[in-house]
């Protein structure tokens, strides 16, 4: 509202606004931090800003007779202590417009900064990675940040240079070049994480089987023969440089019984009789089932049952 009234006498709200927006104007140099008069007209029954009725300010005018503003500044500012300064500015004016002579303490500012943050590769166990840190990825492994913890609860965001946008929070992506992911609070940097492409290593790579028992195993894109009936266990695969729970392990035409089936099929018992879905087979026969190695998205390697 441009003015309220109570009883004989007049608030006017919006005089005292410009009023203050004059005398701090004065104080700051560039004219695209300059502050404007907004009028809400809130209590007007066509107003854009209903929700405005339930704020701290309308109440205070509405309830308390006393007259209530909203101070705003953008997020695009520099810095938090360039935000803080103007508030002050504007405060102090409204507080000499009353009458009262402020104190003018400092300014206990603390910058903000990355305390840590979550970084989940390939859906797996999230690790903990804090400023300046490095994480080295395999090509093609796809990451997301899962939580940023700072000083400050409010207005972070991360961004993943070359594969999202400016705010990449809570979202996947594929890597397939060294990046850095940035962290912010408003706009101000406060932390950055590196990535490293390491490429794969596929001098050794060992599948280990259990067939009716007995341990035996073979290389990567060699075949397992086994006879119809026969109960085999993927126990693990074996790559060279990296470990076995950062890659998931699936043979094709193989569900277990569970509810949720996340393609991981190491550790069960397999009764190679009740392999019947011939469409994952080699060429849909339903003699040969490959067993896929993946990391993420990218197949890393593979082997072969044969049911004789």
């Amino acid at each position: 509202a441009s003015f309220y009234v109570v009883g004989n006498d007049t608030i006017h709200l919006e005089k005292m606004a410009r009023w203050v927006i004059e005398k701090v104007n004065r104080k700051i140099q560039d004219k695209e931090h300059h502050f404007h008069f907004m009028n809400t007209r809130t209590g007007e029954p066509d107003t854009y800003f209903k929700e405005q009725r339930k704020s701290a300010t309308y109440f205070a005018l509405t309830k308390y007779k006393i007259p209530a503003f909203g101070i705003e500044t953008s997020k695009n500012l520099e810095s938090l202590e360039l935000k803080i300064r103007y508030h002050n500015y504007v405060i102090n004016e409204f507080l000499g417009l009353m009458g009262v002579e402020p104190e003018h303490p400092a300014i206990l500012y603390e910058p903000p900064r990355l305390i840590y943050a979550l970084l989940v590769v390939n859906g797996k166990y999230p690790n903990i990675v804090i400023d300046n840190s490095t994480v080295s990825i395999y090509r093609g492994d796809r990451i997301k940040i899962t939580h940023i913890e700072s000083n400050y609860p409010r207005g972070l965001s991360c961004d993943i240079l070359g594969v999202g946008t400016e705010q990449d929070f809570l979202k996947e992506f594929e890597v397939k070049d060294n990046t850095s992911i940035i962290f912010r609070k408003d706009n101000f940097k406060i932390g950055r994480v590196n990535i490293s492409i390491t490429n794969l290593k596929k001098d050794y790579i060992a599948f280990i089987f259990e067939v009716n028992g007995e341990k035996t195993s073979v290389f990567e894109n060699d075949t397992l023969f086994v006879k119809k009936g026969d109960k085999i266990r993927i126990l693990n695969v074996l790559v060279d440089g990296m470990s076995s729970s950062t890659f998931t392990v699936n043979l094709k035409g193989f569900v277990p019984d569970i509810l949720y089936n996340t393609g991981e099929d190491r550790g069960y018992l397999i009764d190679t009789a009740n392999l019947k879905w011939r469409k994952y087979s080699v060429y849909g026969q339903g003699k040969c089932y490959p067993v896929v190695v993946t990391r993420g998205s990218q197949e890393i390697a593979r082997a072969y049952v044969r049911i004789r």
